[in-house]
């Protein structure tokens, strides 16, 4: 009996304190009778029945927008919190809360816009000046257009009782305002603290407050007007509140000389303790007087004429992209402030202890001291510098979003130099917007000095030759400014060779300097003319050949091939090397190359084709042969890829011709196994299922007393196969694999194919194996057919039209090339037979 009545007690006490806290709803009411009032099905329509139906510990639920036209009066523990866009507005005169609280208990605000209350009261949201010992917490709320006309103060929010706890967490206060008849204590348009609160403010926005004083020192966003208030704002931005009534000075964040106030990791345009400035104070970050100027990209005022609906914006200051805006160090702004070296690698340089990890979503700021970065490489989002960064080591450097330099920015290239002026020249570019060629550009970076005043800067002029294709820099004439995406030739001499008094930087470096180009368009060459035209890297990135050349905006050039200029090749001398959009060949920041323009019009380099990695030359397993021949002075080469799915005839972007924009008197060369237009090409690429049988016309230019002499490199060349040279004037066939030469001496001039073939075999090589295999017969004209690959000896030739009538007969001897006239034939297609000693040969060929 005792044990029933204990446990009867026990449970009513239970029900008594409500250990059960309920979810009350308020929001627009929904029909249903079945649903209990309150529910989620069956909002209350009334905030204010809402607080009268809770009990402590409840908590309420805003759905929607809730219009509030009276004051609500309460002493409850509640938690308040909204759903997505849940706004407590007024269309009255009106106070929303009057707190009444008994001491100790808590009340949370989360996710709340609360706007447009109007009040004759101080705190026209929110007043607690009744009890002590409370904690109000407010969490991700918003504060918009709301005002008193109370002498007290208080447009949004007024506290002010002893042992008071007011914690604030991604808020934004904006057009908050105190307007009184007699501006007694009109401060605090955001918040007003009295008493012996104790408030931290982290992460959030004050912005356009006003009050109808007309002192800077009153606290246009929040007054601390007691010496007993601690006060810790931290992480927060405070812009454009003010007084008299919005028309007079900036005015933030101001208190009594009393009052501790912290002020951490902020951004103000005026704050002060006022009473006594210059004594007592406990301000730890006095900005008195002090304007900060927020400069596009890293700090952006966007404030928009309506933030009824904020939530879900960005606030009213914008630091960044990253749509997490709120507080002065939320922008991701990383600041090198060099206080450990130079260097950017070392993370005690930078304000948030880390060196940038470059993977391009990044803000950062060059501002505090030179820069040195050495990184392989680097993407930023936005980037700011004030004094000098400086990208060594042909490094990488990408710039995703905005580029602000009002400081300098180098990149140093890397190039050879050597005393020898027909030696170490380079193609090169500035990578970087804005650069000059003068006299200071020229002897700070050791440029050579030629004939006369002439330096070792060059720019190309199309459709010239010889001594005419080249302008000179010169030390008279005036300087040359580096327009992004055009191509110069320059040659560094050895620093021992001085050249002036302005020499600044290391041996064998060029330093660009200038801002990045950073244009969503890409960087446009307008002025390109038919022919050779040669362009340049704009960028400091790596680029690829082959998406440049696939763009559509590239379309008048060929999009086959470029050229580059080999430093290696030649002797050291150098010499142009065709890269293929096949291989996909990676241009390194400042390297120039050239192109074949088919007609006048712009070239654009893609923005987006920008890489942090690459190399001047890639790695590759493919199977290549490279042939070189040297005549004691120069040397030249031709190269064959053997590849899958590569054919004896043209494969678009696998064949590459030798450059044509200037001529040279000793060429090598080869011409295409089938389908021959005679072109001549540095690079051929022929079939993996014929390597162990391939003949392929080499076309020579040479002068006669000549001694040539052939080698070959291979890569990834098949075990057993040889390489053999056919000379077939001398009627030999010489292996050149395994590290073998063949020299010759010319009795005659060559121009052209015919006399040699490289040959690829399992087996040895007579001439007793000759067969027609190897003999390619083509039209040059209408009226001549030539036939290449003959061996030395006697030929018949005859033509046939497509009706089997016979219109040429002719016989002749031959050694290598032979050019036949034709009669006045009529368009159309044709048979040619062909017998030598070898066989005989059918051919069709077509007449246009």
């Amino acid at each position: 009996m005792k044990q029933k009545n204990f446990l009867t007690t026990l449970f009513c006490f239970f029900l008594a304190v409500n250990f059960f806290a309920a979810d009350i709803y308020v929001g627009a009411t929904v029909s249903d009778a079945g649903a209990t009032l309150g529910s989620e099905a069956n909002p209350y329509s009334s905030l204010s029945d809402a607080v009268t139906a809770a009990s402590d510990n409840d908590k309420i639920i805003i759905v929607g927008t809730i219009t509030q036209n009276s004051q609500i009066a309460f002493n409850k523990a509640i938690t308040f919190e909204g759903t997505s866009n849940a706004i407590i507005q007024s269309t009255a005169a009106n106070r929303l809360f009057n707190i009444t609280a008994d001491a100790a208990k808590s009340i949370t605000f989360t996710g709340i816009n609360f706007q447009d209350f109007k009040s004759a009261f101080q705190g026209s949201v929110l007043n607690h000046s009744s009890q002590s010992g409370m904690t109000l917490t407010f969490t991700n709320c918003n504060f918009l257009n709301n005002s008193t006309s109370s002498d007290n103060g208080g447009g949004a929010l007024y506290i002010a009782q002893n042992s008071t706890t007011a914690n604030f967490t991604g808020c934004t206060f904006y057009n908050n305002a105190v307007i009184t008849s007699t501006a007694g204590n009109a401060r605090g348009a955001a918040i007003h603290f009295l008493g012996q609160a104790n408030s931290t403010i982290t992460n959030c926005t004050f912005s356009e407050n006003k009050i109808n004083k007309v002192g800077v020192f009153e606290g246009a966003a929040i007054r601390v007007n007691s010496n007993n208030n601690v006060i810790n704002v931290q992480n927060s931005l405070f812009y454009n509140n003010k007084t008299d009534n919005g028309d007079g000075g900036v005015s933030d964040y101001s208190g009594v000389s009393g009052a501790t106030m912290n002020f951490l990791n902020s951004l103000a345009q005026y704050t002060n303790n006022v009473d006594l400035p210059a004594t007592g104070s406990s301000m730890t970050a006095d900005f008195t007087n002090t304007t900060f100027t927020f400069v596009s990209p890293n700090l952006t005022y966007t404030a928009a004429n309506d933030l009824a609906n904020v939530a879900g914006n960005d606030t009213p200051i914008d630091f960044g992209s990253d749509n997490n805006d709120v507080g002065a160090w939320d922008s991701g702004i990383n600041i090198f402030e060099g206080t450990t070296s130079i260097l950017w690698s070392e993370n005690s340089n930078w304000s948030s202890g880390t060196a940038p990890v470059g993977d391009g979503t990044e803000n950062i700021a060059v501002i505090g001291a030179i820069c040195n970065m050495f990184s392989v490489g680097v993407a930023v989002n936005d980037i700011k510098v004030t004094t000098e960064l400086r990208i060594q080591g042909q490094n990488v450097f990408i710039v995703n979003g905005a580029s602000d330099v009002t400081g300098v920015v180098r990149y140093f290239a890397n190039l050879q130099d050597d005393a020898d002026n027909t030696k170490a020249w380079y193609l090169v570019a500035s990578p970087l917007s804005g650069e000059v060629f003068d006299v200071a550009f020229a002897d700070k970076n050791d440029i050579t000095a030629g004939s006369g005043t002439n330096r070792g800067i060059a720019t190309y002029n199309p459709g010239q030759t010889g001594s005419a294709a080249w302008t000179y820099f010169s030390d008279t004439n005036n300087s040359i400014a580096a327009t992004s995406g055009q191509g110069f030739s320059m040659k560094i001499t050895p620093d021992d060779i001085i050249l002036g008094a302005g020499e600044e930087y290391s041996n064998n470096e060029v330093g660009f300097e200038g801002d990045f180009n950073i244009d969503n368009a890409g960087v446009t060459v307008s002025s390109t003319t038919t022919g050779f035209n040669l362009l340049g890297n704009p960028y400091v990135a790596h680029i690829n050949s082959a998406i440049f050349l696939g763009a559509a905006t590239s379309a008048n050039i060929d999009q086959s091939q470029i050229w580059v200029w080999n430093q290696t090749l030649n002797s050291g001398v150098g010499d142009y090397e065709v890269k293929t959009s096949g291989e996909s060949f990676i241009l390194a920041p400042a390297q120039g190359f050239f192109v074949n323009v088919n007609t006048t019009g712009s070239v654009n380099f893609s923005e987006s084709n920008q890489a942090t990695t690459g190399g001047t030359f890639q790695k590759t397993d493919r199977t290549e042969l490279r042939l070189l021949v040297s005549d004691n002075q120069n040397s030249r080469f031709t190269k064959l890829y053997f590849l899958n799915d590569a054919t004896k005839g043209y494969d678009f972007g696998w064949e590459g011709e030798v450059f044509g924009g200037i001529t040279n008197s000793f060429e090598l060369y080869t011409q295409l196994v089938d389908e021959n237009v005679e072109k001549k090409y540095q690079l051929q690429s022929l079939s993996k299922s014929d390597v162990e049988s391939s003949i392929i016309p080499l076309g020579i230019d040479a002068d006669a007393g000549k001694e040539l002499t052939f080698s070959l490199e291979s890569q990834n060349f098949p075990t057993g196969i040889k390489v053999y040279l056919e000379d077939r004037e001398n009627s030999t066939f010489n292996e050149i694999s395994d590290n073998k030469t063949y020299k010759v001496s010319l009795s005659e001039n060559l121009n052209d194919i015919g006399r040699f073939y490289i040959h690829t075999s399992s087996s040895a090589l007579s001439t007793d194996i000759f067969t027609t295999d190897n003999i390619s017969i083509y039209s040059t004209n209408k009226s001549t057919l030539r036939v290449v690959g003959l061996q030395q000896g006697d030929a018949k030739i005859k033509l046939f039209n497509i009706l089997g009538k016979q219109v040429l007969n002719s016989s002749f001897k031959t050694n290598g090339v032979k050019d036949i006239s034709l009669p006045n034939l009529a368009s159309g297609v044709y048979i040619v037979q062909l017998e030598t000693k070898a066989g005989k040969l059918n051919k069709k060929i077509v007449l246009e």
